[in-house]
């Protein structure tokens, strides 16, 4: 039994909501939704290339989320890595 990959299909009038789209895989995960249709709206603590996405027409909307650095907020700052 074979199975086979139909790649060519459109994700427009969908909206997907990328966690960490600003960077890395998830810039890459943005990249690809945006190029099959979706409105994506990217949710990542690093605002300015968040907002650089929504700038060069690859996202619909950059938000930081508002639990961002609650981490640094409610720890020592000795404890906070990363």
């Amino acid at each position: 039994m074979t199975s086979q990959v139909d790649y060519d299909f459109s994700l427009a009038r969908k909206v997907a909501v990328v966690t960490g789209g600003a960077s890395g895989i998830g810039a890459a995960i943005v990249h690809a939704y945006a190029a099959k249709g979706a409105s994506v709206v990217i949710l990542d603590k690093a605002v300015e290339p968040a907002e650089r996405e929504v700038t060069e027409g690859r996202a619909a909307a950059a938000v930081k989320p508002p639990w961002a650095g609650l981490a640094e907020a409610i720890s020592p700052p000795d404890d906070v890595t990363g």
